[in-house]
């Protein structure tokens, strides 16, 4: 378990007692939860769990703190995320409501990824007091991995074996994310 909300403070970290110099990020928790959803257990049971787009933005936030240190852990999660987000109970509302991206140029896991970070968009839009500043730090990282002069650490995380591949969707998920009308 991990505190946050009340104790965080007030650039999104919280620090462990009782010597305080242990700093973690918890940037996003407090959003996490609140946009939580129910999920169904046999017995008429229900338990809060995490929507896949807050997953995601977790997974960014999570990749720029601990990248040196658990290489490639946070990247294929998200990676994985992008990829098949339509998937998870989303080929419905692909159909019905953004049917304008079925066109010639239609790419499945493209598509995925930035309704991805579109939806992720409109969870942080409805469920963050800090909206500029989630939506300033997740640009940050994006666009600095974007960056064709960069390093491109989280490009080639997501997948060592095509990054090229990789940069595209993370690109379309950032431009989701950021706000673009389509992939």
């Amino acid at each position: 378990m991990i505190p946050f909300g009340a104790v965080e403070r007030a650039d999104g970290t919280i620090a462990w007692p009782p010597s305080e110099d242990e700093i973690m990020n918890v940037l996003g928790y407090a959003e996490a939860d609140a946009a939580a959803i129910r999920a169904a257990l046999p017995h008429n049971q229900s338990v809060r769990a995490m929507s896949l787009p807050m997953l995601a933005v977790l997974k960014v936030l999570a990749w720029k703190d601990r990248h040196r240190i658990a290489q490639g852990r946070d990247a294929a999660d998200l990676a994985l995320i992008m990829k098949w987000y339509v998937e998870a109970g989303n080929v419905e509302r692909l159909y019905a409501d953004f049917a304008h991206v079925l066109n010639e140029s239609f790419d499945f896991e493209r598509t995925s990824a930035w309704l991805l970070g579109r939806d992720a968009r409109a969870q942080l839009i409805e469920h963050s007091p800090r909206l500029d500043r989630m939506l300033g730090v997740l640009d940050d990282v994006l666009a600095g991995e974007l960056d064709h002069e960069g390093a491109q650490t989280l490009v080639l995380q997501l997948n060592p074996a095509n990054p090229d591949d990789a940069l595209m969707l993370l690109d379309t998920f950032h431009r989701g994310l950021m706000g673009s009308e389509a992939p």
